[in-house]
Protein backbone atom coordinates (compact mmCIF):
# COMPACT_ATOMS: atom_id res chain seq x y z
CA UNK A 1 0.00 0.00 0.00
CA UNK A 2 1.30 3.54 -1.07
CA UNK A 3 0.24 7.06 0.24
CA UNK A 4 1.99 10.22 -0.98
CA UNK A 5 4.15 12.30 0.84
CA UNK A 6 3.94 16.53 0.95
CA UNK A 7 6.18 16.30 -1.99
CA UNK A 8 3.88 13.91 -3.84
CA UNK A 9 6.44 11.16 -4.32
CA UNK A 10 4.57 7.55 -3.24
CA UNK A 11 5.77 6.22 0.29
CA UNK A 12 4.83 2.99 1.43
CA UNK A 13 2.66 2.74 4.27
CA UNK A 14 3.92 0.43 7.19
CA UNK A 15 2.01 -2.70 7.39
CA UNK A 16 1.62 -2.55 11.54
CA UNK A 17 -0.45 0.39 10.85
CA UNK A 18 -2.55 -1.09 8.10
CA UNK A 19 -3.26 -3.61 10.51
CA UNK A 20 -3.74 -1.27 12.79
CA UNK A 21 -6.67 0.07 10.92
CA UNK A 22 -7.96 -2.79 10.03
CA UNK A 23 -7.98 -4.25 13.61
CA UNK A 24 -9.93 -1.27 14.39
CA UNK A 25 -12.60 -1.59 12.01
CA UNK A 26 -13.07 -5.37 13.09
CA UNK A 27 -14.27 -3.79 16.90
CA UNK A 28 -17.22 -1.42 15.45
CA UNK A 29 -20.58 -2.67 16.08
CA UNK A 30 -22.13 -3.51 13.45
CA UNK A 31 -25.66 -3.26 13.77
CA UNK A 32 -26.04 -0.81 16.62
CA UNK A 33 -26.95 2.65 16.14
CA UNK A 34 -27.85 5.62 18.69
CA UNK A 35 -30.53 7.93 17.95
CA UNK A 36 -30.85 11.47 19.40
CA UNK A 37 -34.51 12.75 19.16
CA UNK A 38 -34.06 16.83 19.83
CA UNK A 39 -31.01 16.86 20.71
CA UNK A 40 -28.71 19.53 22.95
CA UNK A 41 -25.93 20.19 20.54
CA UNK A 42 -23.14 19.82 23.59
CA UNK A 43 -24.71 16.83 24.61
CA UNK A 44 -24.94 15.47 21.27
CA UNK A 45 -21.18 16.05 21.31
CA UNK A 46 -20.60 14.09 23.92
CA UNK A 47 -22.54 11.23 23.02
CA UNK A 48 -20.82 11.64 19.35
CA UNK A 49 -17.51 10.81 21.88
CA UNK A 50 -18.80 8.15 23.48
CA UNK A 51 -20.24 6.06 20.39
CA UNK A 52 -16.69 6.63 18.65
CA UNK A 53 -15.13 4.90 21.69
CA UNK A 54 -17.89 1.99 21.59
CA UNK A 55 -17.31 1.30 17.95
CA UNK A 56 -21.33 2.51 17.13
CA UNK A 57 -20.79 3.81 13.40
CA UNK A 58 -24.30 5.72 13.00
CA UNK A 59 -26.33 7.99 14.71
CA UNK A 60 -29.18 9.34 13.71
CA UNK A 61 -30.84 13.00 14.62
CA UNK A 62 -33.92 13.91 14.70
CA UNK A 63 -34.70 17.58 14.89
CA UNK A 64 -38.31 17.92 15.33
CA UNK A 65 -39.00 20.71 17.91
CA UNK A 66 -35.50 21.93 18.36
CA UNK A 67 -33.06 23.94 16.01
CA UNK A 68 -31.18 22.23 13.44
CA UNK A 69 -27.66 22.38 13.62
CA UNK A 70 -25.44 20.25 11.30
CA UNK A 71 -23.24 17.28 13.18
CA UNK A 72 -20.38 17.68 10.54
CA UNK A 73 -19.77 21.27 10.86
CA UNK A 74 -16.80 23.06 12.36
CA UNK A 75 -18.15 23.68 15.43
CA UNK A 76 -19.34 20.38 16.06
CA UNK A 77 -16.05 18.98 15.19
CA UNK A 78 -14.58 20.90 17.77
CA UNK A 79 -16.70 19.69 20.25
CA UNK A 80 -16.65 16.40 19.92
CA UNK A 81 -13.12 16.55 19.13
CA UNK A 82 -13.42 15.16 15.66
CA UNK A 83 -15.76 11.89 16.56
CA UNK A 84 -18.38 12.91 14.65
CA UNK A 85 -15.97 12.53 11.19
CA UNK A 86 -15.50 9.08 12.33
CA UNK A 87 -19.41 7.95 13.06
CA UNK A 88 -21.92 8.46 10.15
CA UNK A 89 -24.68 10.72 11.25
CA UNK A 90 -28.12 10.80 9.73
CA UNK A 91 -30.60 13.61 9.94
CA UNK A 92 -34.36 13.48 9.89
CA UNK A 93 -36.78 16.10 10.76
CA UNK A 94 -39.61 13.56 12.19
CA UNK A 95 -39.22 11.07 14.51
CA UNK A 96 -42.18 8.65 12.35
CA UNK A 97 -39.46 9.20 9.02
CA UNK A 98 -36.47 8.22 11.48
CA UNK A 99 -38.42 5.12 12.49
CA UNK A 100 -39.95 4.28 9.39
CA UNK A 101 -36.24 3.75 8.60
CA UNK A 102 -34.71 1.51 11.21
CA UNK A 103 -38.40 -0.79 10.84
CA UNK A 104 -37.40 -1.12 7.18
CA UNK A 105 -33.57 -1.95 8.01
CA UNK A 106 -34.95 -4.16 10.91
CA UNK A 107 -33.75 -2.79 14.14
CA UNK A 108 -35.09 -3.12 17.12
CA UNK A 109 -35.64 0.33 18.82
CA UNK A 110 -35.27 0.36 22.50
CA UNK A 111 -36.37 3.67 24.54
CA UNK A 112 -33.27 4.80 26.68
CA UNK A 113 -34.93 6.43 29.79
CA UNK A 114 -32.50 8.32 32.09
CA UNK A 115 -34.80 8.94 34.62
CA UNK A 116 -34.93 6.40 37.31
CA UNK A 117 -38.02 7.27 39.06
CA UNK A 118 -39.92 6.23 35.57
CA UNK A 119 -40.41 2.38 35.47
CA UNK A 120 -38.03 0.69 33.65
CA UNK A 121 -35.81 -2.56 32.82
CA UNK A 122 -32.37 -2.33 34.34
CA UNK A 123 -29.39 -1.93 31.62
CA UNK A 124 -27.11 -4.00 33.83
CA UNK A 125 -30.09 -6.62 33.79
CA UNK A 126 -31.14 -6.76 30.05
CA UNK A 127 -30.29 -8.66 26.97
CA UNK A 128 -29.83 -6.25 24.62
CA UNK A 129 -26.69 -7.66 23.43
CA UNK A 130 -28.79 -10.71 21.98
CA UNK A 131 -30.31 -7.99 19.49
CA UNK A 132 -28.59 -8.28 15.91
CA UNK A 133 -29.93 -5.05 15.11
CA UNK A 134 -30.89 -2.38 18.07
CA UNK A 135 -31.74 1.00 17.43
CA UNK A 136 -30.99 2.68 20.97
CA UNK A 137 -33.20 6.00 21.11
CA UNK A 138 -32.63 8.41 23.28
CA UNK A 139 -35.15 11.80 23.64
CA UNK A 140 -35.99 14.38 25.47
CA UNK A 141 -37.59 14.79 28.79
CA UNK A 142 -40.60 16.85 26.78
CA UNK A 143 -40.44 14.15 24.12
CA UNK A 144 -40.60 11.26 26.29
CA UNK A 145 -44.23 10.10 25.92
CA UNK A 146 -44.51 10.66 22.29
CA UNK A 147 -41.50 8.43 21.43
CA UNK A 148 -43.35 5.66 24.13
CA UNK A 149 -46.07 5.56 21.70
CA UNK A 150 -43.92 5.13 18.69
CA UNK A 151 -41.85 3.06 20.00
CA UNK A 152 -44.83 0.21 21.28
CA UNK A 153 -43.06 -2.57 22.61
CA UNK A 154 -39.84 -1.47 23.11
CA UNK A 155 -38.50 -1.67 26.74
CA UNK A 156 -37.16 1.51 28.47
CA UNK A 157 -34.20 1.44 30.03
CA UNK A 158 -33.16 3.19 33.35
CA UNK A 159 -30.40 2.98 36.00
CA UNK A 160 -30.46 2.32 39.30
CA UNK A 161 -29.50 4.90 41.66
CA UNK A 162 -28.46 7.48 38.41
CA UNK A 163 -30.49 10.24 39.64
CA UNK A 164 -31.05 13.84 37.57
CA UNK A 165 -27.21 14.19 38.71
CA UNK A 166 -25.75 12.25 35.90
CA UNK A 167 -25.06 13.60 32.71
CA UNK A 168 -26.99 12.37 29.46
CA UNK A 169 -23.84 11.52 27.77
CA UNK A 170 -22.62 9.58 30.46
CA UNK A 171 -25.81 7.84 30.55
CA UNK A 172 -25.75 6.71 27.22
CA UNK A 173 -22.15 5.77 27.91
CA UNK A 174 -22.97 3.20 30.28
CA UNK A 175 -25.69 1.53 28.21
CA UNK A 176 -22.96 1.27 25.51
CA UNK A 177 -20.63 -0.12 27.47
CA UNK A 178 -22.99 -2.52 28.78
CA UNK A 179 -24.52 -3.64 25.29
CA UNK A 180 -20.79 -4.08 24.24
CA UNK A 181 -19.78 -6.16 26.98
CA UNK A 182 -23.38 -8.22 26.23
CA UNK A 183 -21.95 -8.08 22.43
CA UNK A 184 -18.52 -9.66 23.16
CA UNK A 185 -19.69 -12.02 26.12
CA UNK A 186 -21.82 -13.67 23.28
CA UNK A 187 -19.19 -13.56 20.41
CA UNK A 188 -16.66 -15.57 22.92
CA UNK A 189 -19.51 -18.20 24.26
Amino acid sequence: VLSTSAGGDPVPKSASRTEKFWSIAQKRQRGLVVVLEDPDRLDAAAILRGCDAFGVAEVHFIFESTKFFDPLANRQVMKSEGSNLWVCSRVFYKARDCLQHLNERGFTPVLLNPDPRQPAEMALQSDLGQEQKLALWLCSPSTASTAGELLSGACSIGLPGAGEAMAVSNFVSVILAEVVRQRSFQLNT
